[in-house]
């Protein structure tokens, strides 16, 4: 069976240099960022392959702010649908997934590290339906993740992220190179893994991680998808995110 796991990223916000005639302007901007720091993010993505869509979104709150190290809640939510085999029966099932979490970050000037865990709550729906099924129906239980970014040089970065769910159970994770292509964003490869206790699907894949425009950052990754009912086929997926000031 398909299983979605979602992960953020605190992708890191670079800060450019200003010519002689911005001095002034650039040094009371730096200011009032110091003073008024970024404590909100709103992120949201879609994950697509020939057997599922889903759809996922949430918000961070960091009271002392995004770029530095403190206390941190997390509301994640997601929905979609996917297709899976018992026997020979093929079903379509809906999930829907609600998380309340609350983390630490440690950041440094290179390195950054979240981890965060909370109660979750998912609603499974099949067609036709499937009375056996274990995660049939309203579920609780307990969610937990690590998100890590890494900046080995100034032009390369590592990211990793765990998500594990009591509910299932189930787990997913993303490990992430890349290069700096243009000193515009990062290229380079993804593995992504998710597993419960009946199924596993393996992703190879490249990205494109941290575009922005303004307030603004996207990134994408497409690649090929296998599982254990040895499907297999194209993924793609798109995640948004937007800081807002306090």
């Amino acid at each position: 069976m398909c299983r979605v796991g979602v992960a953020f990223l605190a992708l890191l916000f670079g800060t450019g240099t200003a010519g002689a005639a911005d001095d002034v302007p650039y040094q009371r901007d730096v200011l009032y960022q110091r003073q008024n720091p970024d404590r909100r993010l709103i992120f949201s993505g879609v994950d697509l392959w020939r057997n599922g869509a889903f759809l996922y979104g949430g918000y961070v709150v960091s009271p002392l702010g995004l770029d530095r190290s403190g206390f941190l809640w997390k509301i994640l939510s997601a929905t979609g649908a996917y297709r899976y085999r018992s026997g020979d029966v093929t079903f379509v099932a809906s999930q829907s997934v609600v998380a309340a979490m609350a983390g630490w970050r440690h950041r440094s000037a290179r390195f950054e590290v979240s981890v965060y865990g909370g109660p979750e709550a998912q609603v499974h729906v099949m067609v036709p339906d499937d009375p056996g099924h274990h995660l049939r129906g309203l579920r609780f239980g307990f969610r937990g993740g690590v998100d890590l970014w890494h900046e080995p040089t100034p032009a390369s970065m590592l990211a990793s992220s765990i998500s594990f769910s009591t509910v299932g159970p189930g787990a997913w994770a993303r490990l992430a190179l890349g290069w700096k292509a243009s000193d515009m964003f990062y290229v380079g490869p993804e593995v992504i893994g998710s597993a419960d206790i009946d199924y596993r699907q393996l992703r190879l894949g490249v990205h494109a991680t941290a575009m922005r425009y303004g307030p603004y950052e996207w990134s994408i990754g497409v690649g090929w998808a296998r599982d254990t009912d040895d499907r297999d086929g194209l993924y793609g997926r798109f995640d948004f995110l937007t800081r807002r000031l306090n």
